[in-house]
């Protein structure tokens, strides 16, 4: 004691956090060990609070890891998630293409196919019109379309713009249409389709649209997939509008003849007869 001033102990005290400190008379001995146990107290308090810092810090650091693990797994999920929705889309887009040309497959006649375009068009690009355009030396040049759910044939006397590239919102070819059925036209994209029939000569697939910039590529890629199964189905048609009309030649030749004809079979059944033939058997044919 005699080695320590009050003022020092109470400054020791209070730094090892004694609350209070006794003043009887003690020995040397007694207050320094006062004093150790008063340090380690302190040492103990000051390893409980250096733990719980450390722990707090622990947890801190925890909580941060285990966000960043939230936070991956749902970016992780969420690229798993788009990623099945690209497949499921692309999945979607193949099998609207197989049922596409599984019904190109059953067309026999240009009405047919042009009916099919407006479908597909539609499904595409939720609205649009299809212009059919075809020139052949033999038929002319003529151009289907849809109008109000109704099919419009329409024979055209001057031809539209020709290229072997796809046309994307061209002036010419809005104005040429525009000018051939009496009405504006919205925004076209043109589609140079391969034919293989020797009568024609071009084959251009127009689609009136209102796609804005961004949807423009998506729907080409679309029809490119496309355009090559329509001219395939196309050159079928056309034949068959060939065959139709050279039947419709052939019956009218046979009926412009004033004399009377018939085509047997060896059993005398008759085939085929001309007006003429007809006119003339009529009223026999009524008195039987």
């Amino acid at each position: 004691a005699r080695d320590f001033e009050l003022s020092e102990l109470e400054v020791l005290s209070k730094s090892y956090g004694i609350r209070h400190f006794l003043k009887p008379k003690l020995d040397e001995n007694s207050i320094l060990k006062a004093i150790q146990r008063a340090q380690q107290a302190a040492l103990r308090k000051q390893k409980r609070s250096r733990l719980t810092e450390s722990l707090k810090i622990q947890n801190r650091q925890l909580e941060t890891m285990n966000q960043d693990l939230e936070r991956i797994v749902s970016e992780r999920t969420q690229d798993i998630q788009i990623q099945k929705n690209q497949i499921e889309a692309k999945v979607n887009k193949v099998k609207s293409l197989l049922v596409f040309i599984q019904q190109l497959s059953s067309v026999q006649e240009i009405q047919e196919l042009v009916q099919l375009i407006q479908k597909e068009v539609v499904n595409l690009v939720r609205a649009g019109v299809p212009y059919l355009s075809f020139e052949g030396p033999e038929f002319g040049r003529w151009i289907y379309t849809i109008e109000k759910k109704r099919l419009i044939e329409k024979e055209v006397s001057s031809t539209w713009k020709r290229s072997s590239t796809i046309r994307i919102n061209d002036i010419d070819d809005q104005n040429y249409l525009a000018n051939q059925f009496s009405k504006p036209v919205q925004k076209l994209l043109a589609f140079p389709l391969s034919s293989n029939h020797h009568q024609t000569t071009d084959v251009t697939l127009f689609v009136e649209h209102n796609l804005n910039p961004q949807e423009v590529d998506p729907f080409i890629e679309e029809m490119r997939q496309r355009v090559q199964s329509l001219g395939l189905c196309l050159d079928r048609a056309l034949l068959e509008a060939e065959q139709k009309r050279s039947a419709y030649l052939w019956e009218s030749t046979f009926d412009s003849i004033e004399e009377p004809i018939a085509i047997l079979s060896l059993d005398q059944s008759i085939l085929r007869s001309n007006r003429a033939f007809e006119k003339l058997v009529s009223p026999w044919w009524q008195d039987r």
